[in-house]
């Protein structure tokens, strides 16, 4: 079989002489394989163990980066020292070339020629630059051998670091035996900031055995900036005037806080100071200096000068101004120089030009309350949330409620942060979808019957779309092009819109005979339908490129077979299933899956790629639906029924579920306050009750809550999957759930 690693060595032939020469040679590996591979060398001495742990040669670099077929790689390799201590003569050595990406290696003979040496010690530096703050204890560690075939007596000294720095002294004595490696350590403890300026200290280590050669090693002790800069005002609280006075005074002379800034670090610093604060721009202020460089241990003062007018009427302002200080020096991603504190908080107290025992202060208060009340901004809706979607990249949770308001969060981690409202829609929204295209914008259906368009960087509304006023929009859903965006409402009617060429009628529309509770688009190469679903637990197809309507058949199939009813005979149906207080509330595709959840508790898989519509049904004609007169044709559209299942949500009305989409988890939730996570097959299928993978998780309680929960979404982002839905205080709950081992089933 043909060897995938060739390598040349040169030259063949060597000479070292410890202490004196380094023996130095290439090797040129060349990558013969059909794949990329990565190469190493390693070097065999006849007499050397690996368990002997002596570096008696290195290798440029370590670890080549992978290369692609017939492409090479060349290997510096220095001899530093005879791999068997004390040894003359030659020695015959050999290069073996490998790849961890497969089993094949090479290996090449070299001769070299060992001549006698000096007699020294070898001393190295393990980490020749070492990094210390202030008042930190550091060991200096030192690797000494003794190549010698006898004991040697050591003396090591570090010199180039003030004596006071080292707990334990600068001096050490070791007894070596031949043969052997030791390491040793200098404790190093810098004093505080102030006596250690931040720079580089070279230092050197002194290796001298009794009967030999001088050896040293040499390394840098790099100081890193710490310390603080210390941050302080006399008086933080002033007021204007300066004195109260008991009748009207016009005066209103500025006042000035007495700043002082002390920099206690071991590095100069160029420190700025900012004005912040709420009320910052309610005054004029000036810092004087703003801008000021403190060498280490240098003091200086900084004028906060405040002008502030008066009010005719009021309570005394308290007005709160925060002097905050910046480093400028961020070169250093080790500095532990920091502000201590890093803001002061002021308070500027502002008496009004007539006293408060002229006016009617309760009243006043009252205003002022009121004033607070109307411009905060709550955290959280004011009525039911109704609707929740993740945004494509699970940046962002978009909701809408009841209280007329599309909100967004911000998704951090685990967990959600109020991230402020969107758009008041003067309606309750109903539901909301973001547009596919780019994320930028996002359609609410509201319960006035109009479907508006806001821009989510710009929180303008961009359009409103609206046929019959107060038919509620229940259902939306874009095509994935963004170019039509369809909507069902609780009259019965389903509308298409052209977004792309800017009119204000539908295209097209159709007129079922039950109130519209969700849609659902699915689009594939060669088909797009929109499933409808609504009251009386009726579900419909119409497909848009033949613009007809289909029927299917809604059933409830025979409960799932549990260890009590194993073997026992079971009612094939439960009926009614069609009255008029029962709903197919929510309806979700992915690919050829459909999911749809009722009131009654029911969960339903189908399989839309073996529908099956039988007879011709009506084709629509545009002129017919403006009347909305046409109805589809009796017969049915068969579509098989995967699974179906009502004890997940305990019986209780199921309102929301979303599949991923890839089709393998669908998320769940409903009147019993629980979100349910089910694990499908590739098929659509629910994973085998009982499967034989260990690791597979059929279904997972992913919240509980004490309370109806109305909107559920999920969707799979790097091997997480996210699911958000409301909660018990009309906010927004996230859990994010690991898929490592969940669904071997589905890929």
């Amino acid at each position: 079989m043909t060897n995938r690693i060739n390598a040349d060595i040169f030259p063949r032939r060597l000479r070292l002489k410890p202490g004196r020469s380094l023996a130095t040679f290439t090797v040129t590996v060349i990558n013969e394989s059909s794949q990329f591979a990565a190469f190493q060398l390693e070097l065999l001495a006849p007499g050397y163990t690996t368990d002997q742990n002596r570096k008696w040669y290195s290798t440029e670099p370590r670890v080549s980066a992978k290369k692609p077929p017939g492409d090479r790689t060349v290997f510096s390799v220095s001899i530093l020292e005879a791999p068997i201590p004390g040894f003359v003569g030659r020695l015959e050595l050999i290069v073996r070339v490998f790849s961890l990406e497969f089993q094949d290696e090479a290996r090449r003979p070299v001769s070299i020629d060992i001549e006698p040496g000096e007699s020294y010690l070898i001393l190295e530096l393990p980490a020749p630059r070492l990094q210390v703050y202030p008042r930190n204890l550091i060991k200096i560690p030192v690797r000494v051998y003794n190549p010698r075939r006898e004991v040697s007596d050591v003396s090591l000294n570090l010199i180039g670091v003030d004596g006071t720095w080292l707990p334990e002294g600068a001096y050490q004595r070791l007894v070596m035996p031949a043969g052997q490696q030791a390491m040793v350590h200098f404790l190093c403890q810098p004093p505080n900031p102030a006596l250690a300026p931040c720079a580089d200290y070279p230092f050197t280590v002194e290796a001298m055995p009794t009967d030999g050669l001088l050896t040293t090693a040499d390394g840098i002790l790099e100081m890193l900036p710490a310390g603080f800069i210390e941050f302080s005002c006399d008086r933080k609280q002033q007021q204007i005037p300066k004195k109260r006075k008991f009748f009207i005074t016009w005066k209103s002379e500025p006042v000035t806080y007495k700043l002082q800034l002390e920099n206690t670090s071991n590095l100069w610093q160029e420190i700025e100071l900012k004005l912040e604060g709420q009320d910052q721009k309610r005054c004029k202020a000036d810092l004087v200096p703003d801008n000021l460089i403190l060498d280490p241990a240098e003091k200086s003062d900084v004028d906060l000068v405040v002008h502030k007018k008066r009010p005719w009427l009021g309570l005394a302002r308290r007005l709160l101004l925060e002097a905050e200080i910046h480093l400028k020096d961020t070169t250093n991603i080790n500095s532990q120089v920091v502000p201590n504190p890093k803001a002061q908080l002021l308070e500027l107290k502002v008496l009004p030009i007539i006293p408060l025992w002229l006016q009617a202060a309760a009243a006043l208060l009252l205003l002022l309350l009121l004033w607070l009340w109307l411009n905060q901004t709550p955290p959280r809706h004011l009525d039911p949330v109704t609707t929740v979607q993740l945004s494509g990249d699970a940046g962002t949770v978009m909701s809408g409620s009841r209280d007329q308001t599309i909100r967004r969060w911000r998704v951090n981690e685990d967990k959600l942060e109020y991230a402020g409202k969107l758009a008041d829609t003067g309606k309750a929204v109903r539901v909301i979808r973001y547009r596919p295209v780019a994320n930028n914008v996002v359609a609410a259906g509201l319960e006035n019957g109009e479907i508006q368009f806001w821009d989510i960087l710009s929180s303008k509304k961009l359009r409103t779309l609206s046929y019959k006023k107060d038919d509620r929009v229940f259902g939306l859903d874009f095509t994935q092009d963004s170019r039509y965006v369809y909507s069902g409402h609780g009259s019965g009617r389903v509308l298409e819109w052209n977004l792309e060429v800017g009119k204000t009628k539908p295209t097209r529309q159709i007129y079922v005979n039950f109130a519209v509770y969700a849609i659902a688009l699915s689009e594939k190469l060669d088909e797009r339908i929109l499933i409808i679903s609504g009251r009386y637990n009726q579900l419909a197809i119409w497909d848009l490129r033949s613009n007809r309507v289909y029927q299917v058949k809604y059933q409830h199939l025979a409960p799932e077979a549990t260890p009590e009813t194993e073997g026992k005979p079971q009612q094939s149906y439960v009926t009614p299933i069609s009255g008029q207080n029962n709903y197919i509330e929510s309806i979700a595709t992915s690919g050829s899956t459909l999911a749809t959840a009722d009131n009654q508790g029911y969960i339903t898989l189908w399989n839309l790629a073996e529908r099956s519509c039988l007879g011709s049904a009506a084709k629509l004609k545009d002129k017919s639906h403006a009347k909305g007169k046409n109805k589809s044709n009796d017969k049915n559209c068969e579509i098989p029924i995967l699974n179906q299942w009502n004890n997940g949500h305990q019986g209780k009305p199921v309102r929301s579920v979303a599949l991923t989409s890839n089709g393998c988890y669908l998320a769940s939730t409903g009147d019993d306050g629980r979100v349910m996570l089910w694990t499908l097959t590739t098929s659509g299928k629910r994973i085998p009750e009982n499967s034989e993978n260990a690791t597979a998780r059929r279904e997972i309680i992913v919240d509980s809550l004490d309370t109806r929960l109305n909107s559920v979404d999920v969707m799979i982002l790097q091997n997480n999957i996210l699911v958000t839905n409301d909660d018990y205080d009309n906010r927004i709950r996230f859990n994010r759930i690991s898929e490592k081992g969940l669904n071997p089933y589905c890929q």
